[in-house]
């Protein structure tokens, strides 16, 4: 279930330790290598000037809306991704007043986050520096 979950959607047990356990445990057997590319590049470019564009008050959901323009994905993509940069760091939450709306949420890392809050630069150095 755990492995069908990640192919179809990209995973969407981050929270679980046992899905982290089984995403790293895959990922650390792939054999094929990768290059990254100026295209690469330049979406993250996009996706930190879809941040950088956010309002103050803006959710975590409306930056998956305007990450839909930066690179190609599926909303449960780039919910995951999101996920990920939050967890990593990227995207977190700052010690500034939430001026989020009540209610559901449909994330964990990124639950608070808000466009204020941006994305943590040195992070984005520590994971991507050399790209930049």
């Amino acid at each position: 279930m755990l492995n069908f979950e990640r192919v179809k959607w990209g995973g969407v047990r981050l929270n679980w330790l046992l899905y982290c356990w089984l995403d790293l445990e895959l990922f650390s057997e792939e054999e094929e290598e990768f290059e990254v590319t100026g295209e690469d590049a330049a979406m993250l470019n996009r996706m930190t000037e879809a941040i950088q564009d956010c309002a103050e008050h803006e959710s975590a959901r409306q930056l998956e809306k305007r990450w839909k323009d930066a690179f190609p994905s599926s909303k449960q993509e780039r919910d995951v991704t999101m996920e990920i940069w939050g967890y990593a760091g990227l995207l977190v939450q700052r010690d500034t007043p939430r001026k989020l709306r009540g209610g559901g949420n449909d994330f964990n890392s990124v639950a608070g986050w808000q466009g204020s809050d941006g994305y943590s630069r040195e992070a984005l150095e520590f994971y991507f520096g050399a790209f930049l």
